[in-house]
């Protein structure tokens, strides 16, 4: 992946207290990423880093919308999506294997790129089923034609019924 611009923070401009990045998130941004499931869309994001001697906490929270196919009725939807998550950055002399909420870095590294992390948080807030509630609004973006043939039916007086009308009727 190509390195994006202004998502790499130098480690030792950093201060003891909080500091906060704010990015618009894009359909630009993402194509830097291979095989991202996200196109078109508009996202905020923040992210609060504070350091410490021997370690950074990073705060990452966002909100927007991404362009998708429903997967009720196939239409193209703005998925509202946010997140929040938090991950330790360790400074260490001997890089170890990272795991879900610890990064390590070596302490001699000079840059933290943000990018990565902010592009894994976003794709994990993903809904696995991508549909639009249809029925709270008025002005939803649904394909009629497809979920009328989606909805229940009303029962039938059909023949049958009448079958299961007589298996109540017997007394075991």
């Amino acid at each position: 992946m190509k390195e994006l611009e202004g998502f790499s923070i130098l480690l030792r401009n950093l201060k003891e207290n909080e500091q906060v990045w704010t990015y618009h998130l894009d359909e630009h941004f993402f194509k830097h990423f291979e095989q991202s499931m996200i196109g078109a869309s508009s996202i905020d994001a923040q992210a609060g880093i504070i350091r410490r001697s021997d370690h950074l906490t990073i705060a990452i929270s966002h909100k927007g919308s991404v362009k998708t196919s429903c997967d009720r009725c196939a239409e193209v939807i703005d998925l509202p999506i946010e997140g929040e998550a938090s991950l330790m950055v360790k400074l260490v002399g001997t890089v170890l294997e990272d795991d879900a909420e610890i990064l390590y870095l070596s302490s001699s590294e000079e840059k933290l790129n943000l990018a990565p992390i902010i592009y894994e948080m976003i794709s994990l807030s993903l809904p696995m089923v991508r549909t639009y509630d249809c029925d709270v609004d008025e002005n939803a973006p649904c394909n009629k034609d497809v979920l009328k043939y989606l909805a229940p039916e009303a029962p039938s007086g059909s023949a049958d019924d009448s079958v299961w009308q007589d298996l109540k009727k017997l007394k075991l």
